[in-house]
């Protein structure tokens, strides 16, 4: 399933986001809450946000995918356009919130495509029930 390969690329950078986190709270020794530290802040933020985001997004991409038989049958590129938007999208996003100098820029660009991700599958899912 194709699902399976955006939701593991997902759960490595997943781990990623939770290793940074880690790793910021031993870098000032807050073990617990964000101690008002501003990088510790937009790294819980960051792993906040990816969290969550791609729950709602791996679930609408897995119901357009088993649903993508005949008479709703779409091209599994759409899947694929929807799954690289969303990985894309929570790169730059985690690049616009770690990178002061890029923070709006590509923080802005990495909602965009996280949020045309979830339009686009919102959309199918709507789309292949009114063709029912």
């Amino acid at each position: 399933m194709i699902t399976g390969l955006y939701a593991g690329i997902l759960a490595l950078m997943y781990i990623g986001l939770s290793a940074y986190v880690i790793s910021k709270r031993l870098k000032h020794k807050i073990s617990l809450g964000n101690g008002e530290n501003e990088e510790l802040i937009r790294a819980i933020r960051i792993h906040g946000n990816f969290s969550e985001f791609i729950p709602i997004a791996l679930i609408l991409m897995i119901i357009c995918e088993i649903n993508a038989t005949q008479p709703f049958a779409i091209a599994p590129q759409f899947i694929h356009a929807f799954g690289i938007a969303l990985v894309l999208g929570r790169i730059l996003h985690a690049i616009g919130m770690t990178n002061i100098s890029l923070s709006l820029s590509a923080r802005r660009a990495g909602m965009i495509l996280t949020f045309l991700s979830l339009l686009g599958l919102g959309g199918l899912l709507i789309y292949q029930f009114v063709r029912a």
